[in-house]
């Protein structure tokens, strides 16, 4: 098994999952989007093991996919938190999330306008 960090406590993928908020599939996908890469693999199995330290990541990208923000815009935030880009992304991701708001609200008129 490749393990970068000789002593690290290792969590099987199943474990980390329940201590994230994730799912396997979601941190499956994770890794191969390079969001949230293990701390090691079993090179036979291709089983996934995380360290506890990255739990907190894990459980940032748990949040920020609740409010639906791309996966593209979380990998940009955890690569660089830097407080302009996040005041950024989250600025952009309001303006996705009040367009939404605002075509949602016109179906529901035209819902109105067709029940009346």
């Amino acid at each position: 098994m490749d393990d970068p960090r000789p002593g690290a406590t290792l969590v099987p993928i199943g474990r980390f999952a329940r201590l994230a908020g994730l799912t396997i599939p979601q941190l499956r996908h994770y890794d191969r989007r390079g969001i949230l890469v293990p701390a090691a693999r079993d090179r036979r199995s291709g089983y996934r093991y995380y360290s506890e330290a990255q739990a907190a990541a894990a459980r940032v990208i748990a949040l920020l996919r609740s409010i639906d923000v791309p996966l593209a815009d979380i990998q940009e935030l955890l690569a660089a938190p830097e407080p302009e880009r996040v005041r950024r992304v989250f600025a952009e991701h309001r303006r996705r999330v009040e367009r939404r708001l605002s075509e949602a609200r016109a179906a529901l008129e035209s819902i109105d306008r067709i029940i009346s």
